[in-house]
């Protein structure tokens, strides 16, 4: 569970020592920096699309419970 989160964030590293040991100094920061972006939206897109469904699932879920209890009468 760990081991993938790790290996996600040795890319940016190995595109950065491949970049700097073609092209030098300003293109591995340049290709580090990028494919530490990349890893990010790869990575945590997904979960803040989760986390937007599961609060419009709990407002959905608090609405209903107050037209539930104003049909009630309370």
């Amino acid at each position: 569970m760990v081991a993938i989160p790790i290996l996600l964030l040795m890319v940016p590293v190995f595109a950065g020592a491949v970049a700097y040991a073609r092209f030098g100094l300003r293109a591995g920061l340049l290709a580090a920096g990028g494919s530490f972006v990349a890893v990010l939206l790869a990575v945590g897109l997904p979960f803040l699309l989760l986390l937007q469904a599961e609060r419009r699932k709990a407002a959905d879920q608090e609405a209903a419970l107050a037209r539930w209890d104003q049909r009630r009468g309370g």
